[in-house]
C-alpha cells in the first residue's frame, strides 16, 4: 500500500513534486558548497601520490627556470626531489630522477638504495637495473653487481655494446666468474668471434696495466700482483680458446696467434721466459706465417741481462732452432745492434729457403727491415721483390716495398700501385695510408698527400705520420696548421 499517495509516480503531480524537491536539494547543497569548503579527504595513497607529483613538477619547473641563479637553484631542486621521493618512493619517474641526482652528487650508495627500493615495486624494469648496476659499480658493491648485470643482460642480450660494457665492468671489479658466465651465454646466443676478441682485449688491458705499474683502481693502496694478473688472464684465454674451437680457418688461426701472444706476455710478467719461449715454438709450428710474440720476448731479454745470458748459453744463434734465430734477431734489434739483427734474420731466412720451405711474409718483412737498418739497400730491394713474387697477395710486403721506393724517391708509379693494392685489403691501415701520402708527396702532389695523411692521423697520432703531414702542409704554405700538428703554439691566431 502506498504510504504517500500524493507522491505516486503514476501521477503527473507526484513526479513534478519529487523533481522539484530534488532540484532544490541539489541547489541548496550547491549553495553550501560555495560557502563551506569540501572537507572530504583523499585516500592516503592518492594524497601521497598527488603531493609527490606536485613537488616533482615544481622541481622540474624550477630546474628549467632561467631567472634563478644556479647556486640557489641546485640545492632547492635537490630538496624538492628528495621530498617528492619521500612522499612516494614507488613512482618510477620520481625515483629515477632522484637517484640520478644522487649519482651527480657522488652518492652512489644512496642512489643504489633508491633504485633497488623502486625495483621492489617495479620488478624487471631494464632501465632501473642498468642504473642500479652503474651505481653498484661506482659504490664498489660487488655483492650487488652480478644481480643487476644478469638482469641487464637478459633485457638487452641483443645489444652487444651493452653486454660488453657489463662484462667489462664485472672484470674491472674483479668478478671474473660472473663476467665469464655472461660471456659464455653471449657466445652461445650469437656463435661468432665477438666475445673471444673482447676477451683478448680485456686480457691485453690487464697486462698493459701491469706493465705500467698502475695501482688497482678498486683498491688504490694495493699494488697489482703479476701472478694474480697472469692467472686471471689465463682464465680468459682458456675461455676464448674454447670458444674459438679447433677448426683451422684463417680467422681461427689468427685468434690462436693472438692467444699465444697473450700467453707469452703472461709468462714474461712472471719472469718465466722458458715457458714463454716454448709457447712461441709451439705457435710457430702451428702457424708458421705468424711471428706473434717474438718482439715481446726480444724486448724482455734486452732489459734482463741475466735471463738473456741464460738463454744464449742454451740457445746459440748458430746451431740453434728457427725460433732461436728469431729471438736473437728481435733481441739485437731491440738493443740497436743492427748488424747482429740482420745476421740472425738472415740465418733464419736461409734455414727455410735452403730447406726448400716457404718463407712466410713475416720473415721477409723482418729480414728486409734488418737489411735496411744495416744499410744493405740493394739486397733489401731484391728480397722484397722476391717476397712479393712468393706471396703476391701479401699487403704487408707490398706496402713495405712501396714505402722503401718512396724513401728512395724512385719508381713512384710502381710504389703507388703496390700501396693501392695494400689499401684495398686494409683501407684503414695507418701504415698504408701513410705510405700512400708519402708517395704522393714525393710525386709532387702534396694536396692529395694531405688527404691520406689526415685520414691516418685521424685514426692515430703516430709521430712519424705527423711529421709527414707537417712536411706536406708546409709545402703548400699552411705553416700555422703544420705547427698545430707538431704541437707548437700558433703565433698568429688569425691563421
Amino acid at each position: 500500500m502506498n504510504m504517500l499517495p500524493w507522491v505516486d509516480f503514476g501521477f503527473p503531480f507526484g513526479r513534478r513534486l519529487v523533481l522539484s524537491l530534488l532540484f532544490f536539494s541539489f541547489a541548496l547543497a550547491g549553495c553550501r558548497s560555495l560557502e563551506e569548503p569540501n572537507t572530504l579527504a583523499l585516500p592516503p595513497d592518492d594524497a601521497a601520490r598527488a603531493k609527490a607529483m606536485a613537488l616533482f613538477s615544481e622541481a622540474v619547473l624550477l630546474n628549467a627556470a632561467q631567472d634563478v641563479p644556479e647556486a640557489e637553484k641546485k640545492p632547492r631542486v635537490e630538496r624538492l626531489m628528495e621530498e617528492a621521493y619521500r612522499a612516494d618512493p614507488d613512482q618510477l619517474d620520481i625515483a629515477v630522477a632522484y637517484g640520478r641526482s644522487l649519482d651527480e652528487r657522488k652518492l652512489p650508495e644512496a642512489a643504489l638504495a633508491v633504485y633497488e627500493r623502486c625495483l621492489l615495486g617495479n620488478p624487471g624494469v631494464a632501465d632501473l637495473h642498468r642504473l642500479a648496476f652503474a651505481a653498484a659499480f661506482a659504490a664498489n658493491r660487488i655483492d650487488r653487481m652480478p644481480i643487476h648485470a644478469a638482469a641487464v643482460f637478459e633485457a638487452d642480450s641483443a645489444d652487444r655494446k651493452k653486454t660488453a660494457f657489463v662484462i667489462d665492468s664485472l672484470i674491472s671489479a674483479g668478478l671474473d666468474a660472473d663476467a665469464l658466465a655472461l660471456a659464455r651465454r653471449d657466445h652461445e646466443r650469437h656463435q661468432d668471434a665477438e666475445i673471444p676478441r673482447k676477451l683478448c682485449m680485456w686480457s691485453l688491458a690487464l697486462l698493459a696495466e701491469l706493465e705500467r705499474g698502475e695501482k688497482n683502481r678498486l683498491h688504490p693502496g694495493e699494488p697489482l700482483d703479476p701472478h694474480v694478473i697472469a692467472r686471471r688472464v689465463r682464465t680468459f684465454l682458456q675461455t676464448a680458446r674454447t670458444m674459438n674451437g679447433t677448426e683451422r680457418t684463417g680467422e681461427n688461426r689468427q685468434m690462436e696467434s693472438d692467444l699465444a701472444f697473450l700467453e707469452v706476455a703472461c709468462y714474461l710478467a712472471e719472469d718465466d721466459w722458458r715457458h714463454a719461449c716454448a709457447t712461441l715454438e709451439r705457435n710457430t709450428a702451428d702457424n708458421p706465417d705468424q711471428f706473434t710474440g717474438f718482439a715481446l720476448v726480444g724486448h724482455y731479454f734486452s732489459t734482463n741481462e741475466t735471463a738473456w745470458a741464460a738463454f744464449r748459453s742454451d740457445h746459440p744463434l748458430h746451431g740453434g732452432s728457427f725460433t732461436d734465430c728469431l729471438i736473437h734477431g728481435y733481441q739485437a734489434e731491440e738493443e740497436g745492434r743492427v748488424h747482429d739483427s740482420r745476421i740472425a734474420f738472415q740465418t733464419a731466412y736461409n734455414m727455410l729457403a735452403g730447406a726448400g720451405e716457404t718463407v712466410p711474409p713475416s720473415l721477409f718483412a723482418a729480414y728486409v727491415q734488418a737489411l735496411e737498418q744495416d744499410g744493405c739497400w740493394d739486397e733489401a730491394f731484391r728480397i722484397m721483390r722476391w717476397g712479393i713474387a712468393c706471396h703476391p697477395d701479401s699487403a704487408i710486403l707490398k706496402n713495405l716495398l712501396a714505402y722503401s721506393l718512396a724513401l728512395e724517391g724512385r719508381e713512384l708509379t710502381l710504389a703507388e700501385r703496390l700501396v693501392d693494392e695494400a689499401l684495398q685489403a686494409e683501407p684503414e691501415s695507418i701504415a698504408y695510408l701513410d705510405t700512400k701520402g708519402w708517395i704522393l708527396f714525393k710525386a709532387n702532389r702534396p694536396y692529395e698527400a694531405i688527404q691520406f695523411l689526415l685520414r691516418a692521423v685521424a685514426i692515430k697520432r703516430d709521430p712519424e705520420v705527423c711529421d709527414h703531414l707537417r712536411d706536406a702542409l708546409r709545402t703548400v704554405g699552411r705553416d700555422a696548421e703544420a705547427r698545430m700538428i707538431k704541437g707548437d703554439p700558433v703565433e698568429n691566431p688569425a691563421d
